[in-house]
């Protein structure tokens, strides 16, 4: 276990550098940055320097902190300043005006499409008129049959009804409003009237070639399935577009722990890079000419480099996939500077590359999701560097196979349930073994499928290729159908209980990465003892408040509303919490001026229309319906 622990400690300078990065820019984005913050965080480092090795190695610490702390507020201070996005009033909710902008994306879903514009202008004197009235990028939604000839890069003018984006409807809610943020968008809108869409008059720059041929592509896989649930999948797997995947197939996935293999990331990244560098290397190795005389390795490493940037640019540059790019991209630089190649500082590196360019990505659930994953593989993967391998039977080979594989499912859904559960509220129990068998079919069937698909049918017209991606998708959906059936296959976890799973997964990732003696027994009986509480006791909350002012009251799987919500908050508190909207029968008293309702020990006050609310009335009440 020291041995471990020690080959770990080799990366310690480049985990400290991205925590005080990192902690520089949550204190100062959160606002929270003052003296006591200072001070305290002072006595952390003085403590953990006075307990550390030798004075010069202390010396070294101490500046690493200092330069990166100091970093990390320099760069989120800008980044407050000049490119940070925040609310607008709501004043310009519903207001009717004229906007003008370029088109940057153009997202299509069923018969309705959103239109995403770069620097908008809006002619209205309200949003003028406002303190805060910056607009970096807006959304407008209109109908897909009203864009056919739009492309990525045109200039859009339309009459629209100005919405300001919705925060949470309930406190487990996903915030759409921070999410939009996250993303430098403050604005929505929707097309009511004209619509007038124009080329650019220069012609379409090179990156916009490559969305709209993006868009081409998406359009070319959506229309070449009956199957659209295969259509669905194979766009999102290759442009990185999810519109065309149904409600239906992502619940699958969500129930079976396998939503991430709908969304681009690392994982499809790695695959086709490896798939692109021993194809590459083994036609390079053909020419005798090159392989007598060039570096194959080097060369492939750089041809390889080339396909994962068109890769990242056909999947629009998510942040998983732009770390996982990143990631190619310095080991390949490395491999070419004939330097050591280490995963942990490689993605160390990028990550503060990221934070850097885009603080506020540290919030994000990708960022987080994707980042902590990785970190427990990688730590797992230098753990085991140093063990002695004595047996080298392709049995041997195949096994150890396997329980790597196991392994790095353990560690990727151990470290990411806790933030899987504060973001989403919802955990899939058997994600560990759907992951493991996906896993293995990833890499050995859908991915060089897709590869084959892209090239044989999307560029060439190849019907035979589209036929094998078809079977390879079927084949994947059927596995997560099948854990997704499952009794409680998915189980809610409140925000409270998601503190607990951190407690849990530091036990884990501990036992697993250590390499502790009976390492998989003592993992299930913790896994066990964590999920046998949201199994078996029901943790949904007993009351939930809405922020329009109503309130909601659960009695097993049925829901008694007090005040009112639309069709589309009443779906998306019933699907959360799987319950069915029923009858108010709460036991109350009334009186002219309205109601108390009484619920688990609770008083929920309702007042009837025209009749205000007194403090004493407040004091005695624990809830108030206000709306």
């Amino acid at each position: 276990m020291l041995d471990k622990i020690n080959s770990i400690k080799k990366f310690k300078y480049s985990f400290i550098a991205l925590f005080a990065l990192s902690g520089a820019i949550v204190l100062n984005l959160l606002s929270v940055f003052n003296l006591t913050i200072i001070a305290l965080m002072s006595i952390l480092c003085t403590v953990f320097l006075l307990i550390s090795t030798r004075f010069i190695e202390n010396i070294k610490l101490s500046l690493i902190i200092s330069a990166f702390f100091i970093l990390g507020l320099v760069s989120s201070s800008i980044y407050n300043a000049n490119f940070r996005v925040f609310p607008l009033s709501d004043a310009i909710h519903e207001e009717k005006t004229w906007v003008k902008g370029q088109i940057s994306e153009i997202k299509v879903k069923g018969k309705y499409a959103q239109i995403y514009l770069a620097n908008p202008e809006i002619y209205s004197d309200l949003v003028e008129s406002l303190d805060y009235n910056y607009i970096p990028n807006m959304i407008v939604s209109t109908f897909a049959s009203r864009l056919t000839d739009a492309k990525i890069g045109d200039e859009l003018v339309a009459k629209v009804l100005l919405q300001k984006p919705s925060g949470k409807l309930f406190a487990d809610d996903f915030n759409y409003q921070n999410y939009l943020l996250q993303n430098r968008i403050n604005l929505r809108a929707q097309v009511r009237g004209a619509l007038y869409v124009t080329a650019p008059e220069d012609g379409y720059s090179l990156l916009q070639k490559i969305q709209n041929y993006r868009k081409d592509v998406f359009n070319k896989i959506t229309q070449s399935y009956q199957n659209k649930e295969v259509a669905g999948l194979s766009s999102a797997l290759i442009t990185g577009y999810r519109g065309a995947v149904d409600y239906e197939l992502k619940e699958v996935f969500k129930k079976s722990g396998l939503a991430h293999l709908m969304a681009i990331s690392g994982m499809h990244m790695a695959f086709l890079a490896g798939i692109i560098f021993v194809l590459v290397r083994y036609l390079l190795c053909l020419v005798p000419i090159i392989a007598l005389n060039f570096d194959s390795k080097k060369i492939a490493g750089a041809i390889t480099v080339l396909f994962a940037l068109f890769y990242l640019l056909l999947a629009g540059c998510s942040l998983p996939t732009l770390r996982a790019f990143l990631m190619v991209l310095l080991f390949v630089v490395t491999m070419i500077l004939n330097r050591s190649k280490v995963a942990l500082h490689t993605l160390c590196v990028v990550a503060i590359l990221i934070l850097l360019f885009d603080p506020v990505a540290i919030f994000s659930a990708s960022f987080q999701l994707s980042f902590s994953a990785v970190f427990a593989m990688l730590i797992y993967n230098q753990a085991k560097q140093d063990e002695l391998i004595v047996n080298y039977s392709s049995f041997a080979k195949t096994f150890r196979s396997f329980i790597n594989t196991a392994n790095i499912s353990i560690l990727a859904f151990t470290a990411t349930m806790f933030f899987v559960s504060a973001h989403f509220g919802y955990l899939s129990i058997y994600s560990i073994l759907a992951n493991i068998t996906a896993s293995l079919l990833m890499a050995l069937l859908v991915m060089p499928s897709l590869f084959l698909y892209f090239v044989g049918f999307v560029v060439f017209d190849i019907e035979l290729f589209a036929k094998l991606n078809d079977f390879s998708l079927n084949t994947l959906i059927n596995i997560a159908q099948y854990f997704a059936g499952f009794e409680n296959s998915s189980v809610y976890i409140s925000q409270i209980y998601s503190y607990v799973l951190l407690a849990v997964a530091l036990v884990i990732l501990s036992v697993i990465i250590f390499d502790f003696s009976r390492k998989y027994l003592i993992s299930l009986a913790v896994f066990s003892l964590a999920f046998i509480i949201p199994v078996k006791l029901d943790l949904r909350p007993k009351i939930i408040e809405f922020s329009n002012g109503s309130v909601g009251v659960r009695q097993k799987d049925n829901l008694v509303l007090l005040g009112q919500l639309d069709k589309r908050g009443l779906k998306k508190v019933s699907t959360y919490y799987k319950t069915t909207l029923s009858d108010n029968n709460l036991s109350k008293s009334c009186d002219i001026a309205g109601c108390v309702y009484n619920f688990e020990d609770k008083k929920i006050l309702q007042m009837n229309e025209g009749f205000e609310i007194s403090n004493e009335d407040l004091n005695l009440a624990d809830y108030v319906v206000s709306n």
